[in-house]
Order: C-alpha cells, then sequence, then structure tokens
C-alpha cells in the first residue's frame, strides 16, 4: 500500500518520542491520574502492540513505564478489585480497562501471570449497575 512505509515510520518515531518522556516517570503512573489515565494507558499499549507486531522486534515493549506501569495499577485498586484510588474530579473507576492494558503487560512485558490474574479479579468484581458500572458513553465508543 502506498505511503504504508512511511506511515508506519512517522508513527514509530512519534510513539518512540513518548516513550522517552515515559522514562522520566519512574513509577508508572500518568498526570491524569487512574481514570483518566486509563484513556492513555489504553491507547499507549495498543500501540505498541501494533508496531511490535509489525517490527517482529521487542523494542517497543521492552520499556521501563510499562514494567511500573503494572505496580501503578495493582497499586491504586481499592480492596475488591471494583474501585480505584479516585482523586479530585476522577470516577472511582476506569474509563478504559485496565484489563486489555494488563493482559498486554503479562504477555509482552512481564510474563508472570500475576497481571493476567488481576485482570481476572476485575472482571469478576466489576459492577454490572450502579454508580460503580461502566458509563455506556465508555462502553459502545470502545473499538
Amino acid at each position: 500500500v502506498e505511503g504504508a512505509k512511511q506511515w508506519y515510520q512517522q508513527s514509530a518515531a512519534i510513539f518512540q518520542r513518548t516513550m522517552d518522556i515515559l522514562r522520566l516517570v519512574v513509577d508508572g503512573s500518568l498526570n491524569e491520574g487512574v481514570t483518566y489515565g486509563s484513556y492513555t494507558s489504553r491507547a499507549i499499549t495498543q500501540f505498541a502492540f501494533l508496531l511490535n507486531r509489525r517490527s517482529k522486534t521487542a523494542e517497543f515493549v521492552q520499556h521501563p513505564w510499562f514494567e511500573k506501569h503494572f505496580d501503578f495499577l495493582k497499586y491504586t485498586i481499592l480492596p475488591g478489585y471494583r474501585e480505584t484510588v479516585g482523586i479530585a474530579d476522577s470516577s472511582p473507576t476506569w474509563f478504559y480497562g485496565p484489563e486489555s492494558q494488563l493482559h498486554f503487560l503479562d504477555r509482552f512485558v512481564l510474563n508472570t501471570g500475576e497481571a493476567n490474574w488481576l485482570a481476572g479479579r476485575i472482571r469478576e468484581n466489576r459492577a454490572k449497575s450502579g454508580r460503580l458500572a461502566q458509563a455506556s458513553a465508555h462502553k459502545w465508543s470502545t473499538l
């Protein structure tokens, strides 16, 4: 496909700049906290997956931020696996995920089973209704 190689090279370069910035974030967090950060972490993990698949190397997933992002997700979940640490105007849960992010981390970064285990606990305990349930706007806008 015409232009595909150029698109890939530009995308990989921009993604690498993002990861260079995230190298400065030593705790795996994101500036918008848990709730809003789930938008960003979902995009980062999905894009890393696509680049990794295309390049057939691990260069896009071998990054210290990915390793620490699991800790960020793990330590911001409250007991019961339904709520997160919510600060200021954030929701008490995630907007996107974090199951897909956790599966990515387990498969391509950690390879310990711990992130998949955590994703399972979150899925089992996720609220189906009430204030902790996922908003329909987020549910239906997910690819």
